[in-house]
């Protein structure tokens, strides 16, 4: 009986969370009312806040779980053996490739969704969502300027390219096909380039001498 009482109240929890990103793309963030998401769930009010304190309290956690095969990735250390071309590689492609590991397509597009509705649209979210990401893009640059110089190290990439410009450069590639993929999908067509051949010039550009 405690057990099925955990699993109601986990799939209540996930209800609540899943209409509420539904809600909050649908009609933005500051539109959305407890009330109507807890109506939308099929909850009262108070079971409502037996989850989350508010709704702010929701979005954090939609954030955070949205995010986490990214700090996850952020946190990894790289294999022995594999070279930074790789890493940087496989990392690019952990946002833009085919399905499968941590951040399968259905994630990064969930994500992307997320981000392009709250912070690309006239539906706005809060100071906080913009904070919460700065954060992630800060954490992101640094982790492939890490990378870069490592691969400057080993004579791998080219010594003329700044680390950091170059980390931009890949993050802004990066938000660029997950922008244009999202919206070549509301427009029901496909994206053009192969994100194996997009990863594969990033890569030749570091290690390619500055203009």
């Amino acid at each position: 009986m405690a057990r099925r009482t955990k699993e109601q109240s986990e799939q209540t929890r996930k209800t609540l969370i899943d209409t509420s990103f539904r809600l909050f793309c649908e009609r933005g963030y500051s539109k959305t009312t407890l009330e109507e998401i807890a109506a939308a769930s099929g909850v009262t009010r108070g079971a409502l806040y037996w989850h989350f304190k508010g709704k702010e309290d929701i979005l954090v956690t939609i954030f955070n779980e949205q995010t986490k095969w990214l700090t996850d990735e952020l946190s990894s250390t790289v294999p022995d053996g594999m070279t930074m071309s790789q890493a940087i590689k496989g990392f690019i492609l952990k946002f833009i490739g085919p399905e499968g590991g941590a951040g399968t397509t259905a994630v990064r597009d969930r994500f992307g969704v997320l981000c392009v509705t709250m912070l690309f649209s006239h539906k706005i979210a809060p100071q906080l969502v913009y904070e919460m990401l700065a954060g992630i893009d800060r954490r992101l640059c640094e982790r492939l300027s890490e990378l870069i110089r490592r691969g400057q190290a080993s004579g791998e990439f080219s010594s003329h390219i700044n680390p950091a410009d170059a980390a931009k450069f890949i993050k802004l590639s990066i938000d660029g096909v997950i922008i244009n993929r999202l919206g070549n999908s509301i427009a029901g067509k496909k994206f053009g380039m192969y994100p194996e051949s997009i990863a594969g010039m990033v890569i030749g550009s570091l290690k390619g001498p500055a203009p």
